[in-house]
């Protein structure tokens, strides 16, 4: 077992830290919880390799996808079509639910790459939340905007004005990246903590 406190190797019969005191008996969880730490990072699927790359460079520059989503909805308040449907109330509460939830997704992506750094075991729930949230949002925002304009009777609206097909695509990679992070043997084995 690793002191807490200290970092040196302690026997597991030990009471006590020979180096610096720490009381190991007073918490058996917390004694168990450090012996499960410990063969984890001894574990050849600990640590970020693999696939996990891939997860890691995704989860550091999403907050700067969603900073930059929030950056395109502000410049697209001064097209001349957008302020003309933002005198519709529809419209109005779409967008606003729209905003809100980037700026929710973008605290939520910086949370979840704090997670991602210290290794912790929320982590892949986390991802999956956010992923999938994100995802499903996508499509759900555009139908309401498309719902929205058959409200007001807006000139030959279809589905393809609001739908693009990497929102599709998108859907499809976040389900293959949801299976990946809740089964790979990896991703147990290094968010530990």
């Amino acid at each position: 077992m690793i002191c807490p406190k200290c970092g040196i190797s302690i026997p597991l019969h030990m009471k006590k830290c020979d180096s610096c005191g720490f009381d190991t008996e007073g918490n058996e969880a917390k004694k168990l919880e450090l012996q499960a730490i410990e063969d984890a990072s001894t574990n050849p699927l600990y640590g970020i390799k693999g696939c996990l790359i891939l997860v890691a460079i995704g989860v550091v520059l999403s907050p700067l996808v969603f900073l930059y989503n929030l950056y395109e909805e502000a410049v697209s308040m001064h097209d001349e079509s957008v302020q003309f449907v933002m005198q519709y109330a529809s419209f109005q509460m779409t967008f606003l639910a729209n905003i809100t939830l980037k700026v929710l997704f973008l605290a939520a992506s910086i949370y979840m790459l704090i997670l991602f750094l210290k290794k912790k075991k929320k982590f892949p729930l986390v991802y999956v939340m956010l992923s999938a949230t994100s995802s499903a949002w996508t499509i759900i925002v555009s139908l309401l905007f498309y719902i929205c304009s058959l409200s007001i009777k807006a000139d030959v609206v279809s589905l393809q004005d609001y739908f693009e097909p990497q929102d599709f695509r998108q859907v499809i990679i976040t389900c293959i990246w949801i299976a990946y992070m809740l089964k790979s043997k990896r991703v147990k084995a290094t968010f530990i903590h």
